[in-house]
């Protein structure tokens, strides 16, 4: 699984420090000039599905208890993203968060 499978939640988790709920997104590709506007076609593509997975409810058929707890989409990058996948990740940020949920973002020692 990963950001290429874009109907697809790559992990579920509990995690046990907050007692949030986190969806992860496994994001490896590349950030260089060629490969920045389909990566980032695929990785709205892939947030968009677990955004419509949680405002649909489906997360409740496979996390019954997720309507007590802060739902969290997470991606984790393995190559840190270019200034414009930033902004447009603050853009998702905006959004996600709209929708009630929290975006958290890592990449190689980082995490915002």
């Amino acid at each position: 699984m990963a950001v290429e499978d874009t109907d697809v939640v790559d992990f579920i988790t509990d995690e046990r420090a907050t007692g949030a709920l986190v969806l992860t997104i496994v994001d490896s590709l590349s950030w260089e000039p060629l490969d920045e506007q389909v990566h980032l076609e695929l990785l709205q593509a892939k947030l968009n599905a677990y955004l419509r997975f949680l405002e649909s409810g489906e997360v409740l058929r496979h996390c019954p208890d997720a309507c007590s707890k802060e739902l969290v989409i997470e991606v984790t990058f393995m190559n840190h993203p270019s200034p414009r996948g930033l902004k447009i990740l603050a853009s998702a940020r905006a959004i996600i968060e709209e929708a009630g949920f929290s975006l958290r973002l890592r990449s190689p020692n980082r995490v915002w």
